[in-house]
């Protein structure tokens, strides 16, 4: 199962110019149309309908912009995609698929940069406290499958809320 993608990215991170990758052309839209089957064959099980949206809608390109970056290999060494009702630009609950070899691969679920308004939507609903939250997340079927990670996230508690709230940690 994504094997051709897993080569793909493999020998573009070590060969990571224009000239090599107009070389594998080929390659390169066999591995992204693997790997948007393999994601489209998720739709179902999410609750998500495909529709007449083209795979754009869900996947980031391939191409990096270089333009402010010192770092100036021109592709992503990976394939990641949105899947969410609104796609890639909707700031909607959503889960998020990436594809890495090194062990870089991930799926992740939650609210990437929502809006100010969403954001604090989320947190008013979590004033009552995390109970919910946390006995889904704290499930040994959840933990048997799923790591929380620890990203980025406040050092205070936003202004408004108590730090001693039992939701604190949820509002940073």
């Amino acid at each position: 199962m994504l094997t051709h993608a897993m080569s793909f990215l493999s020998d573009l991170t070590l060969n990571n110019d224009r000239t090599w990758f107009r070389a594998h052309q080929d390659d390169y839209l066999r591995a992204k149309a693997e790997v948007e089957d393999f994601v489209f064959g998720l739709f179902p099980r999410l609750g998500l309908e495909r529709g007449s949206h083209p795979a754009s809608f869900w996947f980031h390109r391939i191409y990096r912009d270089t333009r402010f970056s010192r770092e100036k290999t021109p592709y992503k060494r990976n394939f990641s995609a949105v899947l969410g009702a609104e796609g890639k630009k909707g700031p909607a609950m959503g889960a998020y698929f990436h594809i890495e070899p090194g062990h870089e691969s991930a799926i992740g679920g939650g609210l990437w940069a929502p809006e100010p308004a969403v954001l604090k939507k989320f947190r008013l609903d979590m004033e009552d406290g995390p109970r919910e939250l946390e006995r889904i997340v704290g499930a040994p079927e959840f933990r048997a499958h799923l790591t929380l990670m620890d990203g980025k996230k406040l050092k205070r508690v936003p202004k408004g809320f108590a730090p001693d709230h039992p939701a604190a940690e949820w509002f940073k």
